[in-house]
Protein backbone atom coordinates (compact mmCIF):
# COMPACT_ATOMS: atom_id res chain seq x y z
CA UNK A 1 0.00 0.00 0.00
CA UNK A 2 3.00 2.10 0.71
CA UNK A 3 4.03 1.76 -3.09
CA UNK A 4 0.67 2.99 -4.53
CA UNK A 5 0.63 6.29 -2.10
CA UNK A 6 4.48 7.02 -2.60
CA UNK A 7 3.03 6.31 -6.52
CA UNK A 8 0.14 8.85 -6.11
CA UNK A 9 -1.97 6.08 -6.62
CA UNK A 10 -3.96 6.25 -3.54
CA UNK A 11 -4.45 8.71 -0.28
CA UNK A 12 -4.12 6.80 2.77
CA UNK A 13 -5.60 8.90 5.43
CA UNK A 14 -5.00 6.99 8.77
CA UNK A 15 -8.16 6.45 10.94
CA UNK A 16 -10.22 9.11 12.53
CA UNK A 17 -12.23 9.90 15.45
CA UNK A 18 -14.43 11.83 12.92
CA UNK A 19 -14.82 10.59 9.24
CA UNK A 20 -17.07 13.75 8.56
CA UNK A 21 -14.98 15.96 7.15
CA UNK A 22 -13.26 12.90 4.94
CA UNK A 23 -16.33 11.89 3.81
CA UNK A 24 -17.74 15.80 2.65
CA UNK A 25 -14.37 15.93 0.57
CA UNK A 26 -15.37 12.68 -1.28
CA UNK A 27 -16.87 12.28 -4.33
CA UNK A 28 -17.54 8.53 -3.73
CA UNK A 29 -17.08 6.34 -0.80
CA UNK A 30 -15.52 2.94 -1.58
CA UNK A 31 -15.75 -0.18 0.47
CA UNK A 32 -15.34 -3.58 -1.33
CA UNK A 33 -14.46 -5.56 1.75
CA UNK A 34 -16.19 -9.41 2.11
CA UNK A 35 -18.23 -9.17 5.16
CA UNK A 36 -18.46 -6.32 7.43
CA UNK A 37 -22.43 -6.79 9.27
CA UNK A 38 -23.78 -3.33 9.43
CA UNK A 39 -21.24 -1.06 7.61
CA UNK A 40 -20.94 2.19 9.60
CA UNK A 41 -18.85 3.51 6.83
CA UNK A 42 -21.28 3.13 4.23
CA UNK A 43 -24.07 4.09 6.31
CA UNK A 44 -22.58 7.73 7.12
CA UNK A 45 -22.08 8.43 4.00
CA UNK A 46 -25.26 7.45 2.72
CA UNK A 47 -26.24 10.02 5.08
CA UNK A 48 -24.00 12.47 3.92
CA UNK A 49 -25.73 12.21 0.15
CA UNK A 50 -21.95 10.19 -0.84
CA UNK A 51 -22.34 7.96 -3.68
CA UNK A 52 -21.57 4.46 -2.55
CA UNK A 53 -20.17 1.40 -4.55
CA UNK A 54 -19.78 -1.58 -2.18
CA UNK A 55 -19.77 -5.54 -2.34
CA UNK A 56 -22.49 -7.48 -3.12
CA UNK A 57 -23.10 -9.13 0.67
CA UNK A 58 -25.14 -8.94 3.44
CA UNK A 59 -25.28 -5.99 5.45
CA UNK A 60 -24.30 -4.11 2.29
CA UNK A 61 -27.00 -4.50 -0.27
CA UNK A 62 -28.94 -3.20 2.90
CA UNK A 63 -27.48 0.32 2.81
CA UNK A 64 -27.20 0.27 -0.86
CA UNK A 65 -29.88 0.96 -3.29
CA UNK A 66 -28.25 -0.75 -6.35
CA UNK A 67 -28.24 1.56 -9.44
CA UNK A 68 -29.80 4.56 -7.07
CA UNK A 69 -27.62 5.33 -4.64
CA UNK A 70 -24.77 3.65 -5.76
CA UNK A 71 -23.37 0.34 -6.92
CA UNK A 72 -22.82 -3.29 -5.60
CA UNK A 73 -19.69 -5.68 -6.98
CA UNK A 74 -19.04 -9.04 -6.76
CA UNK A 75 -17.20 -9.98 -3.68
CA UNK A 76 -13.37 -10.38 -4.60
CA UNK A 77 -13.95 -9.35 -8.50
CA UNK A 78 -11.66 -6.71 -9.49
CA UNK A 79 -13.28 -6.35 -12.74
CA UNK A 80 -16.34 -6.07 -11.06
CA UNK A 81 -15.04 -3.08 -8.85
CA UNK A 82 -13.71 -1.46 -12.00
CA UNK A 83 -16.60 -1.17 -13.51
CA UNK A 84 -19.12 -0.23 -10.43
CA UNK A 85 -16.05 2.89 -10.83
CA UNK A 86 -16.84 3.32 -14.28
CA UNK A 87 -20.32 3.49 -13.63
CA UNK A 88 -20.73 5.92 -10.55
CA UNK A 89 -20.64 9.22 -12.66
CA UNK A 90 -23.85 7.59 -14.09
CA UNK A 91 -25.91 8.24 -10.66
CA UNK A 92 -28.21 10.47 -10.37
CA UNK A 93 -27.54 13.02 -7.71
CA UNK A 94 -31.31 13.51 -7.27
CA UNK A 95 -32.03 9.93 -6.28
CA UNK A 96 -28.73 9.87 -3.61
CA UNK A 97 -29.97 12.86 -2.31
CA UNK A 98 -33.79 11.62 -1.70
CA UNK A 99 -32.62 8.89 -0.06
CA UNK A 100 -30.31 10.03 2.22
CA UNK A 101 -33.24 12.39 3.39
CA UNK A 102 -35.57 9.02 3.75
CA UNK A 103 -32.45 7.77 5.33
CA UNK A 104 -31.70 10.45 8.04
CA UNK A 105 -35.97 10.97 8.76
CA UNK A 106 -36.48 7.15 8.58
CA UNK A 107 -33.57 4.54 9.39
CA UNK A 108 -34.20 3.24 6.63
CA UNK A 109 -33.61 3.95 2.44
CA UNK A 110 -36.69 4.83 0.33
CA UNK A 111 -38.76 1.98 -1.03
CA UNK A 112 -37.96 -0.44 1.20
CA UNK A 113 -40.86 -1.29 4.07
CA UNK A 114 -37.94 -2.75 6.21
CA UNK A 115 -34.55 -3.61 6.17
CA UNK A 116 -35.16 -6.83 4.39
CA UNK A 117 -37.91 -6.64 2.27
CA UNK A 118 -38.58 -4.29 -1.06
CA UNK A 119 -41.55 -2.07 -1.51
CA UNK A 120 -40.72 -1.32 -5.50
CA UNK A 121 -43.57 1.34 -5.04
CA UNK A 122 -40.99 4.02 -3.86
CA UNK A 123 -39.27 5.14 -6.94
CA UNK A 124 -36.83 7.58 -7.14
Amino acid sequence: MRGWEQEGVIEYLGTADDVRPAIAAAHCVVLPSYREGAPRTLIEAAAMTRPLIATDVPGYRDVVDDGRTGFLCTAQSGGSLAEACRRFPDLTLGCVSQSARTLRATGSRPGYSSPRRPNMSGRC
